[in-house]
């Protein structure tokens, strides 16, 4: 941990907002917090901001952001707060959902919530090493807000002249700049390092954000000199990178920060948090590569876009963009770089369901040009008329088969072209146009799909291990759950002593005791319960479907525990059995006589039980 004390007064220092303390992350937080965090939850608008959600009865559907799949099964229970997946198993309460589609700790979680909620959470220190990535990551987050905040300073004073005429000479409204809160970063070696330094920002911090490089002790330097700046944000908003435009013509002409604690360029894609309630409302998303061509489109009235980051399109980006969408256009220069690009981005869309078309642009104009010559309807008449990433591909990569050899090579890259196509009647169709294409025989082209198809098909959803929980048991801790007002009456019965499976009995004793401390309880809450078995998965796959009705709910608590104690005698008479026979061919007699004893003790236990629930 490190404390940060800012020289003087320093306006926006390092420290700001921590009243002189020590940069601290909360380990264990009071329950009655978390408590209050979750009484005040609202899963489906924190699940919105990250999968475009769509109404189905009481609950909302999506696909899930936690595993490849092209039919929603990723389900939000308002009612409850919580959320599952039927495909991955994936699930649990708005907390645990935060946590792993942030990849944060439970602390780090809370106090996002907490924070979105206005709500105060007592400063504690943690130990080991999650206080040290929480502390890290959120340093990192202050440092880019800090650097975010000079850049843009400087884009507004006399140094930022030339930044400012260059945007305005590409057409970039001043609503533009400041929406994306593009900055300068000055000439000079050591601009943002000497003011960061200033604000007393470890080195440690610098080197790790990106920002300075660190070559030798005598070689420290800012990585961006002399470069407008584009902030690049995670989807919640926070400065995780930096992109930067050279401006003195120099190279690379484009340079971006690189990987950090806080940044895969992978994972992350430009300008979608700004984007992503554009492109859920018009279900449709436009691809471009930079960031100009980006701008440009929003400048022009064009919001639902989004761009790479300087790399080529990766698996978990397209997935990314499947969350809000799945329908896109990919919006690239018509030259041979941007063709490649559209080519390699095209397996992936199809992979991931996601309905692509190909835009290609006249006379070799790229995005930002085409929009500012001939503006935001042409575009869109283009994107409306573009044909589909099939069509493209039959048509424009397959036409250079003009030789054996081209034939062969195209004919063994559309096998695999096809594997990925999801929809069966959709890939027949693919398979006789390119078989007319190739001029090849339908039949074997589709055989030959289908050998490799069996070689190595599409990666099927890990699912977790199944255990061997007993389904009766297990409903009945859901029906506690669900109608908590039975639940003295399920303590009062000792039926939980009767399951079988420690797992459970365990389980079932907490829900007790959460009962009997706040008079009720929820699934939200029980899926921070430590089980094993997978057991609260188990339990919030029942949950998010409707509970049963409420005039049937004696008799399915009734007929539930019965089929337990049922079983539980079952097993006992079973077990006496066995020790029985044990004991007999042993020869001992008094074993025998105690075990028989202890049978007839059961069998009188057992028919007292059925007189009081009425079964003579």
């Amino acid at each position: 941990m490190f404390r940060i004390v800012p020289p003087g007064n320093a306006a926006g220092s390092f420290a700001e907002g921590t009243a002189g303390k020590a940069v601290t992350l909360k380990g264990h937080i009071p329950q009655d917090v978390i408590e209050e965090i979750r009484s005040r939850s609202n899963i489906v608008e924190l699940v919105s901001e990250y999968v475009t959600l769509k109404k189905a009865g009481k609950n909302y559907v999506g696909l899930c952001p936690f595993h490849q799949e092209k039919t929603p099964s990723f389900t939000v229970n308002p009612d409850k707060q919580i959320c599952y997946c039927f495909g991955c198993g994936e699930g649990g309460n708005e907390i645990s959902f935060l946590m792993k589609i942030q990849n944060i700790s439970f602390p780090e979680a809370v106090r996002k919530l907490a924070a979105r909620r206005g709500i105060v959470i007592p400063e504690e220190r943690p130990a080991g090493g999650e206080r040290r990535r929480d502390e890290e990551r959120a340093g990192l987050i202050k440092v880019n807000r800090l650097a975010q905040g000079f850049f843009e300073k400087n884009m507004m004073s006399g140094k930022g002249k030339q930044a400012r005429e260059y945007l305005a000479g590409r057409g970039m409204s001043d609503s533009v700049v400041k929406t994306f809160a593009l900055g300068y970063a000055p000439e000079g070696w050591r601009n943002l390092r000497d003011h960061l330094t200033a604000l007393r920002v470890p080195d440690e911090l610098l080197r790790k954000s990106g920002l300075v490089v660190f070559k030798n002790e005598r070689q420290v330097y800012d990585r961006f000199r002399n470069r407008i700046i584009f902030p690049i944000e995670n989807l919640s908003g926070e400065i995780v990178a930096f992109g930067g435009r050279e401006l003195g013509g120099g190279e690379p002409k484009y340079l971006n920060s690189p990987e950090t604690p806080l940044y895969v360029k992978g994972d992350n894609l430009y300008g979608l948090f700004r984007t992503k309630d554009e492109i859920r409302s018009k279900d449709m998303a436009i691809l471009v590569e930079g960031y100009f061509d980006l701008l440009a489109l929003w400048n022009a009235g064009v919001q639902n876009v989004f761009a790479t980051l300087g790399t080529a399109l990766t698996r978990r980006q397209a997935s990314l963009i499947g969350r809000f969408t799945r329908n896109v256009a990919l919006l690239f220069d018509g030259d041979a770089a941007g063709r490649a690009a559209v080519e390699r981005s095209l397996p992936l869309f199809l992979e991931e369901g996601i309905a692509a078309r190909v835009v290609i642009l006249p006379d070799g104009s790229d995005p930002d040009d085409y929009v500012r010559k001939y503006g935001r309807e042409s575009l869109e008449g283009l994107i409306h008329k573009a044909p589909t990433m099939v069509d493209y591909y039959i048509d424009g990569i397959m036409n250079n088969a003009d030789r054996f050899e081209g034939t062969t090579r195209l004919a063994r890259e559309t096998i695999a072209f096809i594997r990925n196509i999801p929809d069966v009647i959709q890939r027949n169709l693919f398979i006789k146009r390119c078989a007319e294409k190739l001029g090849l025989d339908q039949g074997m082209l589709k055989e030959e799909v289908n050998r490799e198809s069996r070689r190595g098909g599409p990666a099927v959803p890990e699912r977790r291990p199944g255990s061997t929980v007993d389904p009766v048991e297990l409903y009945l801790l859901y029906l506690m759950i669900e109608f908590p007002r039975k639940i003295p009456f399920v303590r009062e019965s000792g039926i939980l002593e009767c399951c079988n499976e420690p797992a459970l009995r365990t389980l079932g004793g907490r829900i007790v005791e959460i009962f009997e401390k706040r008079g009720t309880v929820t699934m939200a809450e029980i899926m921070n319960e430590q089980t094993e078995g997978g057991v609260t998965d188990r339990l919030l796959a029942m949950a998010v479907n409707d509970p049963p009705e409420e005039a049937i709910v004696d008799r399915m608590f009734h007929d539930t525990m019965k089929k337990i104690k049922t079983h539980w005698y079952r097993e006992r008479h079973r077990a006496l059995k066995r020790r029985l026979v044990e004991a007999h061919e042993r020869r001992d007699a008094q074993q025998c006589d105690n075990l028989l004893m202890e049978k007839a003790q059961l069998l009188n236990q057992e028919q007292k039980d059925h007189i009081l629930r009425g079964e003579q």
